[in-house]
């Protein structure tokens, strides 16, 4: 009768042991089934160390280093940290070559979906390399990091097979730093979630952190490989995105949306292809912002809908055949002046360009650069310059910094503007002089104001101090008059007005002209302001 109640004592005790997770270390070689490839660490002192098959509350390490192992392939799709049927608690690799197989199907490695509810995690350090597996991370616990990759290696980038990919879910967090990541796509497709990289490459054709998302990313690179020559980065509306010193970089076609969120990198794309500045919603617009540089190599052109911010170059690096297809002869007053083109939507989808920042800008292009509204914002007296012709739908409004209006030869006009020009207090315009002598000139359609008490060519109003042709100009009839207000004593030299019957102009101040002044056609009202002529 007492054996009965020693043997439910020893299998009480049995069972509470093995109720209760260890770390075990994979020693090999018979993989993971044999409990003689595990050795438990840390034992307590004086306990013989356990060797098991992980259960679902144990942590699991793969070591190279401390077992001498050099590569491991798991087979399956499997859970970690969910509870029952957890093939473990946590897993770490460090320091070695590590498979998750899908032996079911030869074009997908195995899916691992992470929880952190009973503290699970994965982490790959000190030169790890997790060459295959899709990791979906579904949290649990808000203080745990589901997915840590460290000083080490992950994915399989391959055109014909999912070998490698990230998808972060619920409240998870994931963690990459000092590494190398390859992969068909990495995507935080929840708001609960965190994202965070810093000196880390991404590998992929498709990288994507959803609306209303957290993420942070640093000195890291977004780029295509491995034969994918298109790349789709996406922020969603409403993301919490924090970055510094990022670059996107897409071997041809790039798909680049921020959705209002400010990107603080460069974005590249380096042969043939086309980039597409597009909306998730192109019914409620919000600007792509880069603050850095937009580069493109031999683009048949950029798509863009809705604004643009930029405070770095604007650069198109192609032949201006290459655009055939996408240009515009630029008219004024019934004369061809320059081709226009390289950037679709212009009609249908109106937007703006504005250059920001405290620093300089270029705008790098083959032809001339249209655009439906261009701004100008920078800090500091930032200028803008443009190697090409500037031709805009829309109005052209300089709200700080100065935008700077190099000559061109053979061509007439540096700046057609079919909307009006608006220069704010502090801001400048200036009409500059080449070593040939020769000035730069401009084409306004709509009205021009220059809210500036004195014009000089250092940053304020608009500046024309060696006497560039200033035309004003009307191309259709019966739409009233335009306004000119420029109430600096510099006022407009060499203005040229081309009005057309019932489309003239009307000055809301005084107005100073030196050198030549033209009336061709139309009215010139003066509402009891006076006009000065002076050669």
């Amino acid at each position: 009768m007492k054996a009965i109640p020693i043997l439910l004592l020893s299998m009480l005790i049995c069972t509470a042991i093995f109720s209760q997770g260890i770390t075990l270390l994979y020693r090999g070689p018979s993989g993971w089934d044999d409990a003689n490839s595990w050795i438990q660490l840390n034992a307590p002192i004086g306990q013989t160390p356990i060797s098991r098959i992980p259960l679902s509350v144990d942590d699991v390490v793969f070591s190279r280093s401390m077992s001498g192992v050099t590569t491991f392939a798991l087979s399956g799709d499997h859970s970690i940290g969910a509870g029952a049927g957890s093939i473990c608690r946590s897993m770490q690799v460090r320091d070695m070559l590590f498979y998750f197989e899908n032996q079911a199907a030869f074009d997908r490695a195995a899916n691992i979906s992470i929880y952190t509810t009973n503290g699970g995690y994965f982490i790959a350090d000190s030169a790890a390399n997790i060459k295959r597996g899709n990791f979906f991370l579904y949290g649990g616990q808000p203080a745990i990091t589901d997915l840590q990759i460290i000083n080490s290696t992950y994915g399989d980038l391959f055109t014909h097979a999912n070998w490698s990919s990230i998808e972060i879910l619920n409240n998870s967090r994931a963690r990459f730093k000092n590494s190398h990541l390859e992969g068909n796509y990495f995507v935080n497709n929840s708001p609960a979630a965190l994202l965070y990289a810093d000196n880390s490459e991404f590998v992929t054709p498709s990288f994507t952190m959803g609306a209303n998302t957290t993420d942070s990313l640093f000195n890291s690179t977004i780029r295509t490989g491995n034969n994918y020559v298109t790349l789709d980065f996406t922020i969603g509306p409403g993301a919490n995105f924090v970055s510094s010193n990022l670059t996107v970089r897409s071997l041809a076609s790039l798909k680049f949306i921020t959705s209002g969120s400010v990107f603080n990198g460069d974005v590249s794309i380096e042969y043939p292809g086309y980039l597409y500045l597009d909306q998730i919603n192109p019914a409620s617009p919000l600007a792509n912002i880069i603050n850095g540089n937009l580069t493109t190599g031999e683009t048949y052109g950029i798509y863009l809908k809705g604004d643009l911010k930029i405070s770095g170059n604007l650069i198109l690096n192609t032949v201006a055949e290459a655009l055939n297809n996408d240009t515009a002869t630029v008219i004024v007053t019934g004369q061809p002046i320059f081709v226009a083109g390289g950037i679709s939507y212009l009609n249908n989808n109106p937007s703006r360009i504005e250059f920001f920042g405290n620093g300089n800008s270029n705008i790098i292009w083959p032809l001339g650069f249209p655009i439906d509204t261009l701004i100008l914002n920078k800090t500091g007296c930032g200028k803008l310059t443009i190697n090409n012709s500037l031709y805009v739908v829309g109005k052209t409004k300089i709200l700080q910094g100065q935008l700077q209006l190099n000559p061109n030869a053979g061509i007439p006009f540096k700046l057609v503007c079919l909307g009006d020009l608006e220069v704010m207090p502090g801001a400048g315009l200036f009409l500059r002089k080449n070593n040939q002598n020769i000035v730069a000139a401009m084409a306004i359609q709509g009205d021009i104001i220059d809210q500036n008490a004195v014009a000089d060519s250092t940053c304020n109003g608009i500046s024309n101090p060696y006497g560039g042709n200033i035309t004003l100009y009307r191309n259709a009839n019966n739409v009233g008059n335009n306004v000119i207000s420029v109430n600096h004593p510099q006022g407009l030299p060499n203005l040229h007005l081309a009005g057309r019957q019932g489309a003239g102009y009307t000055l809301a101040n005084n107005l100073s002209v030196y050198g030549t002044f033209t009336l061709q056609s139309g009215e010139l009202n003066l509402n009891n302001y006076q006009l000065t002529v002076k050669p």
